[in-house]
């Protein structure tokens, strides 16, 4: 007899620390309603807490636990899916600390359910059906389905889940395009109110190492665009990932540089596992951002000025350089390999002794905007100077936003020397293989024929070219005996793809290179 009172007693108290009794009275925790759902749909619950933090449970309709978690308190937001075997009826959603705690409940039906349940009927007159969204096939064969969020009024994020059955379908269904690559297109519609957007998302698609697969979450604040091998393994130890897209906080920002995005789009971009922030940064699987934009008209006459910022962690802006508007799609697109905050941003920068260089003029402005090259001073760039190897292959690098991890370098280059990351770089994907004896003679001005050897091996290791070009068509040239054999392949493949014009009939090989002259060069590759 007493045994069984113990039981019951220990029963007793594990049902009031799982179930508290005073749920609602005085709380300081809201919850928003949750629609009723479908096996496999996605549940998000949102509100707001006075608490540092809080746990949220889910109870079956048989009060045993479906789903926990720990959030942090203010507004908060959380998402899961219901698995595919959910049991129907009515669920419970707990959110709070203690005593202070409030709940809501919504019901999972039956597909057939939906319209003859008198519990629901009232309650989804005015809903849209909350079924498995409907995967479609665009021309080029992405699959695309549409979302259905939610929107948390406190935070104004409008948030979106896709399921893992979901995902696999979409996958399944998708067709490669003609480069080979396979989408998916998974879109948020525009939310009143909402100032940002919050995907989740099962996180194998994103580490499986699948560099021909693409994620492209589409949202009315900007667009991203994720390859299959974005993380080399689960971030989260988890099952799903959550990709934001959100207008970004201005104050925190210098006076100067807010005075020059103006009224320009900022976005933050986070991702998140676990309710963890994940510090990302993968070099080798870049993604990609599109922000819609519409120039005003001064900036339409120089369209090539619209540039990207960076906003690093004490607010300065760092340019983008692959950051450009594009006016077919009217958005400003980059890549970039790490999350934070992005601004447009329209920037003429010149200097005052190029302005008789007639035929660089423009290409030495458009690279210094977008922190491409950089001038001698504030106002000179110096147009007629020679060039170093060392500053070519730092451009060269920059421009192309080369990357890649090195482990040695020259030994005339140092690890004190600012240009040793892209001469290690350079080095270790083939693109410069030096002077001989190991050297790279760092200081030595660069000759046109040097120049157009790295150039071009450096279009060839992006995919912008191919040096398959024929040597023959050098002979059109009447300096072409001079070009060294070890660069004629280059030289010839960069004449047949516009980068190399000549000065009439010369190439001039072994004359060297110019500021200005390396200004147009630069230009042609980055516009490739």
């Amino acid at each position: 007899m007493k045994k069984r009172l113990l039981c019951v007693i220990t029963i007793i108290a594990l049902v009031t620390v799982l179930f508290p009794l005073n749920i609602s009275a005085g709380s300081s925790v809201t919850l928003n309603a949750i629609p009723s759902r479908y096996r496999g749909d996605s549940v998000t619950i949102s509100g707001t807490a006075g608490l540092d933090e809080i746990t949220v449970k889910v109870l079956r309709p048989n009060n045993t636990v479906l789903y926990v978690n720990v959030l942090e308190g203010g507004s908060f937001y959380d998402t899961f899916t219901l698995p595919a075997d959910t049991a129907f009826g009515a669920y419970t959603v707990i959110a709070g600390k203690g005593s202070d705690t409030a709940a809501v409940t919504f019901r999972v039906t039956e597909r057939s359910e939906a319209g003859d349940d008198e519990d629901s009927s009232s309650d989804q007159a005015d809903q849209p059906d909350v079924g498995e969204p409907e995967v479609k096939i665009t021309d080029d064969g992405a699959s695309r389905v549409v979302t259905e969020p939610s929107l948390d009024e406190g935070s104004g994020t409008a948030a979106s889940a896709i399921s893992a059955e979901l995902m696999e379908k979409a996958l399944g269904q998708a067709k490669e395009n003609s480069e080979g690559i396979r989408k998916v297109i998974l879109v948020i519609p525009e939310v009143r109110d909402a100032e940002r957007y919050t995907m989740q998302l099962p996180v194998n698609v994103l580490s499986s190492g699948e560099r021909n697969t693409r994620i492209e979450i589409e949202t009315p604040l900007g667009t991203i665009t994720a390859p299959g091998n974005m993380f080399t393994s689960d971030p989260g130890n988890g099952e799903n990932i959550k990709f934001t897209i959100g207008l970004a906080d201005k104050t925190h920002m210098a006076e100067d540089i807010r005075r020059q995005i103006g009224d320009r789009p900022v976005i933050e971009l986070n991702v998140i596992a676990g309710e963890k922030l994940i510090n990302w940064n993968n070099p080798d699987a870049p993604i990609t951002i599109s922000i819609p934009y519409t120039p005003i008209a001064e900036e339409l006459k120089d369209p090539e000025h619209i540039t990207v910022w960076y906003i690093d962690g004490q607010g300065n802006a760092v340019p983008v350089p692959n950051g450009r508007y594009d006016a077919a799609t009217g958005k400003v697109t980059f890549t970039t390999t790490h999350m934070s905050k992005y601004a447009i941003a329209f920037v003429k920068k010149t200097f005052a002794d190029i302005q008789d260089c007639s035929w660089s003029k423009k290409e030495i402005e458009v690279l210094a905007s977008k922190g491409i090259i950089e001038g001698t001073s504030a106002t000179s760039y110096s147009p007629k100077s020679n060039i170093t190897r060392a500053d070519f292959i730092t451009l060269l690098v920059r421009a192309l936003e080369l990357k890649s991890s090195f482990t040695g370098s020259f030994d005339d280059v140092k690890a004190s020397d600012y240009y040793y990351n892209a001469a290690g770089i350079a080095k270790k994907l083939g693109i410069i293989t030096g002077v001989g004896n190991n050297k790279f003679n760092p200081k030595a001005y660069i000759t046109r024929e040097d120049m157009m050897d790295m150039a071009a091996r450096a279009m060839e290791a992006t995919g912008k070219i191919k040096s398959d070009a024929d040597i023959s068509g050098l002979s059109a040239y009447t300096d072409s005996v001079s070009i060294s054999s070890y660069a004629k392949a280059s030289v010839a493949a960069l004449i047949k793809n516009g980068i190399i014009i000549g000065n009439g009939k010369m190439i001039n090989p072994r004359g060297y290179t110019t500021r200005e002259e390396i200004a147009v060069v630069i230009y042609r590759i980055y516009n490739k």
